[in-house]
């Protein structure tokens, strides 16, 4: 699957640090929007998806999302990944994806940029 082999790169320094993201938590007062429809203030870091497990995670989530240049990442609580933008239109965005919330969008800034602003649980 094209898309899984595309971001393969992308992804490799979230598997390199992936000891060190299980322990972090996204802090929802970083992202207004998402903040006002999630009753949660953070949300933490359950499990990186594997290499091996990428196609199998989409095909997942592929019906849910309408847009298939969006591959889930990681797990939070529940049915709930992060997920990277793999398009030509929104190429190394974050997305924050929950099946009772929706689809929304974290930052456009890249993958780099969302690691950062992770905080320690």
């Amino acid at each position: 699957m094209k898309i899984i082999t595309t971001t393969k790169s992308m992804l490799a320094p979230i598997w390199e640090q992936e000891d060190e993201l299980l322990d972090k938590v996204v802090d929802l007062a970083d992202y207004d929007a998402v903040n006002q429809v999630i009753p949660d203030d953070t949300l933490s870091i359950e499990e990186v998806f594997a290499e091996d497990e990428l196609e199998k995670v989409y095909l997942n989530f592929a019906p849910y999302l309408d847009n298939e240049a969006i591959l889930p990442f990681m797990a939070s609580y529940g049915n709930a990944v992060f997920c990277l933008g793999v398009g030509e239109a929104n190429q190394g965005y974050v997305y924050y994806f929950d099946l009772d919330f929706g689809l929304h969008l974290l930052t456009k800034d890249g993958l780099t940029t969302f690691v950062r602003s992770l905080k320690d649980a």
